[in-house]
Parts: C-alpha cells; structure tokens; sequence
C-alpha cells in the first residue's frame, strides 16, 4: 500500500509528534489550521534533494549497479537546479546562496559515496511506508523508512538519512523518537524474529 493510502484516514508520524512535543503553537498553525509557509528554507529543500539522490542511488543498488559519484553528482545538480527554478519560495540566507549550496551537495554526496565502500548489504525496500498500530492509541502512527537492509547474518539494518548542520549527539541518538517508532514498526509488520539493528547515516 502506498504512503498517501496510510494518510487518507486520521493519523499521526513522528514528525507531527515530534513538532507538538518542541512547539504545540508551531504544531496547531501548520497541522492544523494548516497556514501554509511563506518561505521555505533553502536547507530544507537542499535535504530534500539529497534524499531524492541516495533514494536513486540505492534504487540502482536494488537492481546490482552502483551509481559513481559523478553520476549521483549529476542527478543532484539536475534536482537542484530544478527544484530551485520551480519554486519562488525558496529562501537563502546571505552566505548560503544557490551556487554555494550546489556545492555543499555535491560535496556532501562525495562524502557519502566515498565511505559507502562495497557492503555486502541486501536492499530490501527504499522509501518504505509503514501504518503502526499501538494498543490504546486511537489511530495509527504512519511514516516511511528511508532504506532497509539485510546482512550476511539475516539481520535487518533500518537506515534514516538526514542533513544537518552538525553531528547528532549520543543522547540525541539515544532519545531519537523515529528511530523507536521504525524498530517498533519492523517488528510488527513481519520481523520480529530477526536482529534489528538502526542506523543514522548523518551528513553533515
């Protein structure tokens, strides 16, 4: 079933939770009475460009070929450009401009591509949506897991990649909401007689 079927009826992600818990104001505006943003910050989309790459590059995985780093390079610069010509919201900060953050993209997939190596990992499912159903919890909780894994072993690796500007602290990670709910989720939708290991690929 597909990401927007789980989000046709009432529900919650982690997101929306995690955005009550820092801000229930932020929360009621953008949930909702759903007042749509003004300006949409250009870090935020430079993120979302990233995904869009390591999506690609691991559906490649998927099919046993593995992208260059030229070639994740390219397809970066043709979703940024792209995404930056079809949206006039975009906001840059003064030091942080479109040809500066092309840079910071390609440089951050160099990164990514170099210490990726050649592990001898399965992909399983890329950008996966789950529904998680928790006893006396009146909806459900639905999100999507950006890449799952398998190893020699048959343990089942849950990666979520995310962009940021500095490195996320071991209590960070160890309160990391997302992280509970996606291990939650793998063991009630079919594995929970396996090994479930998380990991944070964090780019910074």
């Amino acid at each position: 079933m597909k990401l927007n079927e789980f989000r046709k009826g009432p529900h919650l992600s982690a997101s929306s939770i995690g955005t009550y818990m820092d801000c229930s104001l932020y929360y009621k505006f953008s949930r909702v009475d759903k007042i749509p943003m003004d300006r949409i910050p250009a870090a935020m989309e430079l993120g979302s460009c990233i995904h869009e790459v390591l999506a690609e590059f691991n559906q490649e995985r998927l099919q046993w070929y593995m992208m260059t780093m030229e070639e994740m390079q390219e397809l970066f610069e043709q979703n940024w450009t792209r995404r930056v010509e079809s949206n006039p919201l975009i906001e840059f900060k003064e030091d942080k401009d479109f040809s500066i953050l092309m840079k910071d993209g390609k440089n951050l997939i160099k990164v990514f591509r170099e210490n990726f190596g050649n592990a001898n990992r399965e992909v399983i499912a890329i950008e996966e949506p789950f529904t998680l159903t928790i006893e006396g919890l009146p909806i459900p909780i639905v999100g999507v897991m950006d890449l799952l894994e398998e190893d020699e072993s048959g343990d089942i690796i849950i990666t979520d990649y995310k962009t940021t500007g500095k490195s996320y602290s071991g209590r960070e990670i160890d309160r990391n909401f997302q992280l509970t709910i996606y291990y939650m989720s793998a063991r009630a939708n079919g594995y929970a007689d396996r090994k479930i290991r998380l990991k944070i690929d964090n780019l910074i």
